[in-house]
């Protein structure tokens, strides 16, 4: 089992529940590495195999293919990309509540300085899971 290391609370009740509360909560971390962990393997896996079916499909000019449980059937989907100076022209100002910014893109153009002045912030809880070293004390 790892080592817990907990900020501990000045309020007694505070304390108290925090101490009854985080044996039970700490195997959880460990799940959830776990479950990520899994989860980015499926995800490869899935992505691998959907590629390879593809090829089967498409290599063999068929539109399904039918398992014992399930069929895989090759569709079509169509995705817009809509110009965005093309759009402005169109609708005028009232395009700007239906735009957004790639916040990636907008730094290589900006900078990261004033891209922050101009834009709002929001905060939001993010729970990293990583990997403890064993045997390290």
């Amino acid at each position: 089992m790892g080592t817990l290391i907990v900020a501990h609370p000045t309020n007694g009740a505070k304390a108290s529940l925090t101490a009854r509360i985080l044996p039970l909560a700490a195997p959880q971390v460990d799940r959830l590495l776990d479950l990520r962990a899994s989860l980015k393997r499926l995800q490869a896996e899935e992505r691998a195999l959907t590629a390879e079916l593809v090829g089967v499909l498409e290599a063999q000019g068929l539109r399904a293919l039918q398992g014992t449980r399930a069929v895989a059937v090759l569709d079509q989907r169509t995705s817009l990309r809509v110009d965005p100076e093309l759009f402005h022209r169109a609708v005028g100002p009232a395009a700007f509540g239906a735009m957004t910014v790639r916040v990636e893109a907008a730094r290589t153009l900006l900078g990261a300085a004033d891209l922050a002045a101009i834009s709002e912030a929001t905060m939001s809880p993010v729970l990293r899971v990583e990997p403890v070293a064993l045997g390290v004390a």
